[in-house]
């Protein structure tokens, strides 16, 4: 059921500049913004020299739970596509004879 997580489990969020929030959009591939704050919070606390064990690590098991599943294509990520593919036809479609006068 969607909204239902473990119970050893804790949202951390933070609001960001919109220009930064784009900025982390941007870079962040086909990677969730979840995934990759999860990250960077992982490799801030590597580099000070803690451990981080392998399962946090990485998002909790969502299985059983609803939403979407893996390798689903969020909305910005399906048009990001969409415009890319655009621009690739774009480009491999011959030129257009110019009208003879």
């Amino acid at each position: 059921m969607p909204g239902q997580h473990n119970a050893n489990t804790r949202l951390l969020g933070f609001y960001g500049q919109r220009p930064f929030v784009r900025m982390i959009d941007d870079q962040r591939g086909e990677k969730s913004r979840s995934e990759i704050l999860r990250e960077a919070a992982v490799e801030y606390l590597e580099r000070r020299g803690q451990i981080v064990p392998e399962e946090y690590k990485h998002g909790p098991d969502r299985a059983g739970k609803g939403g979407p599943t893996k390798g689903h294509l969020n909305s910005k990520t399906a048009a990001a596509a969409k415009v890319a593919a655009q621009r690739a036809a774009a480009e491999v479609r011959p030129a257009r004879p110019s009208p003879k006068k």
